[in-house]
């Protein structure tokens, strides 16, 4: 979890300081990014909330090829994301999963309904 400061210069906003305003809004912040990633389709993804009187919302959500720049993130969250890519695509190399050919919400972009019965 990074807070963001829009108000810094850009090398600047994603700040270093990585603690939860509150246990509970990381709990919470948490299990919304997994639920829409997990929805989405996504293995990889950044999530981003705007926090207002406690409350989260998910403002931005389909990014699942994210900044990792190391001059964005600092070096720290770099550190971090180049581990767990690396430790995911291993994980995935060595699976005998197949992996995913379209993302779950792409059938949205055809302009293409499912046909409902009536009942």
């Amino acid at each position: 979890m990074m807070k963001y400061d829009p108000k810094q210069p850009h090398h600047l906003r994603y700040l270093r300081d990585n603690t939860a305003s509150s246990p509970e809004l990381h709990d919470r912040v948490v299990a919304d990014a997994l639920t829409l990633c997990r929805a989405l389709g996504y293995d990889l993804n950044t999530v981003e909330f705007a926090v207002e009187n406690g409350v989260p919302y998910a403002i931005d959500f389909l990014n699942p090829a994210p900044d990792a720049d190391v001059h964005s993130v600092g070096q720290e969250n770099f550190d971090w994301i180049v581990d767990n890519v690396a430790e995911l695509a291993i994980e995935k190399a060595l699976s005998k999963e197949e992996p995913l050919t379209q993302y779950h919400w792409s059938q949205f972009l055809t302009g293409a309904r499912k046909k409902t019965t009536a009942a």
